[in-house]
């Protein structure tokens, strides 16, 4: 054999040994069990792709949250019906169980008009009418229902640089304008359905108290105080006690529906911060409760005398209280949040403990299911 030939030989078999190489891993790694057409083996662990995160995901830490067992653990509840939208990022004004139909939730938001839920916040529908006479860019204060007619709807709300009452006769299908501020820049900030009398009160930043016996369509003063209205309770064991609350933290109280007054003020403002930040809450008794900067504070006596229930905080009450709930069904049962925490007393204040939230942001609005045993409603906000 000539040294050419065995040249040539060598480099023959030299490419054929370099094909076998590259071309047999492919082979090997292209069988059926891989899914053929040379489809690459997943991970040993099974586990897909980590997922491009989504900018547009609604936040997980904020909007409403429901527990269904005291507390212990918790939901959120802020999907809108039909489609991927999302509450969580409202600013809350009120939550509001409807009266008479405890699965309906209200939703008055800061902006983004009012929203409804009948699935105890399971999915909720922003309340719109055709005519557009409450805005999808609403800033909702308050609602009322008539419990005798619960399609019977009072909302208060700012909107074009005015506070006004509507009213809805068909539950949010259609609204007319029962009221509004005869200035601009003053707002509607409570409204209350009087049952036994079948009239509206209305609180306005002006400082007028009004009622109206023909669903809005005419007013009378029930008083003008010195400085704006924010909130309005009314003891529902008698509805002749009534409370208004001024937007300096005053307290006024009548024992006859308003036809005379007296500034129960002094009764609390001994204790400092109490009246800052106030969030005011009455009890199925009409035991009157205080959430403000102060801490927390009680009356049973019509705000003649208020003391303050001991919480397992530094000082007992030395850290202000953001909101405050009491369950409708039991009264000893009391969830207050501060900036950290929130408590929870079974008997009446005497004791409390620390319910485990889902955020680290305050529950800025609590709320007892008025139906569900052990259901509790928090709005977390920044």
């Amino acid at each position: 054999m000539s040294t050419r030939t065995t040249v040539i030989i060598f480099v023959v078999l030299f490419a054929l040994g370099l094909l076998l190489i590259v071309v047999l891993p492919f082979f090997y790694f292209s069988g059926s069990d891989s899914g053929g057409g040379g489809t690459p083996l997943p991970a040993a662990s099974g586990a897909p792709p980590p997922a491009t995160p989504d900018k547009n995901a609604p936040p997980t830490d904020r909007g409403l949250f429901r527990s269904d067992d005291g507390g212990t653990t918790w939901t959120q509840k802020t999907w809108v019906e039909g489609g991927n939208e999302s509450v969580a990022s409202f600013r809350v004004n009120r939550l509001a169980p409807h009266p008479t139909r405890p699965e309906t939730l209200f939703l008055a938001t800061d902006g983004n008009g009012l929203w409804v839920s009948e699935s105890r916040g399971d999915l909720w529908a922003p309340v719109r009418d055709k005519a557009g006479i409450l805005p999808a860019s609403a800033d909702v204060r308050s609602i009322a229902v008539n419990p005798g007619n619960p399609d019977e709807w009072y909302v208060a709300v700012y909107q074009d640089r005015r506070g006004r009452l509507l009213r809805s006769r068909d539950g949010g299908g259609s609204f007319a304008e029962a009221y509004a501020t005869p200035v601009e820049r003053f707002g509607v900030f409570d409204v209350y359905y009087d049952r036994a009398r079948g009239s509206v009160v209305i609180a306005t930043g002006e400082g007028g108290l009004f009622e109206s016996a023909d669903q809005g369509g005419t007013w009378r003063t029930v008083r003008w105080f010195a400085d704006g209205l924010t909130a309005l309770l009314v003891n529902p064991v008698n509805p002749s006690i009534r409370f208004a609350v001024s937007s300096k933290g005053s307290l006024f109280r009548t024992m006859d529906r308003g036809a005379s007054w007296i500034d129960a003020t002094p009764s609390f403002k001994k204790f400092r911060g109490a009246l800052e930040n106030q969030r005011w809450v009455m009890d199925q008794s009409g035991t009157l409760y205080l959430a403000s900067s102060y801490g927390f504070l009680r009356s049973r006596d019509n705000a003649g005398t208020f003391a303050a229930p001991p919480l397992i905080v530094p000082g007992g009450n030395a850290v202000p209280v953001i909101a405050a709930a009491i369950d409708p069904r039991d009264r000893r049962s009391i969830v207050v949040s501060t900036a950290s925490q929130i408590y929870r007393s079974r008997d009446d204040g005497a004791t409390w403990s620390i319910l485990p939230a889902p955020s680290a942001l305050r529950a800025a609005e609590i709320a007892f299911d008025p139906a569900a045993p052990d259901a509790l409603y928090a709005v977390f906000a920044p």
